[in-house]
């Protein structure tokens, strides 16, 4: 919900129907306030802002969809258009197509195997540009500090 009323200029009441995450509040907030985001803090270089404006939205403009990424604890996902890739840590990649099953109840992943490869390999680029450190990785850090060991 938002509510500016010298700042939005779309139709009360309305409802933004392209999906956007967490990510979008900076940029968003950021165009608000006709700020930009730092390229550097002192001589060192800050890592681009993920995610983008909600305001053209939320200003009645045409949103197109984005993708949208998540992992949390290994378990990742990618969202575009109408299908949604995930997996659980330790297992497989799972595909649903949201906009026909959104209780996500009917895996697709062994009928669009294209799908699956194309998702995959957008979600290991965002995780490669965002940093994301496999699980196996944490788990391994968290058991050599619970040793006293320091990181390799």
């Amino acid at each position: 919900m938002a509510r500016w009323p010298r700042g939005l200029t779309g139709e009360a009441g309305s409802l933004l129907r392209a999906p956007h995450q967490l990510v979008d509040v900076l940029p968003t907030l950021l165009d608000a306030a006709g700020a930009t985001y730092p390229t550097h803090r002192g001589e060192v270089a800050v890592p681009p802002a993920e995610g983008r404006s909600m305001l053209p939205g939320l200003n009645g403009a045409d949103v197109d969809a984005a993708d949208l990424f998540w992992e949390h604890e290994g378990n990742s996902a990618v969202r575009s258009g109408e299908w949604k890739l995930v997996r659980k840590h330790a297992g497989g990649w799972e595909l649903y197509a949201i906009g026909s099953d959104r209780a996500e109840a009917h895996d697709l992943a062994a009928e669009h195997p294209e799908v699956v490869a194309d998702l995959e390999a957008r979600y290991e680029a965002w995780a490669d540009r965002c940093g994301v450190i496999p699980r196996e990785t944490v788990l391994a850090l968290y058991e050599r500090r619970g040793k006293g060991l320091p990181p390799e």
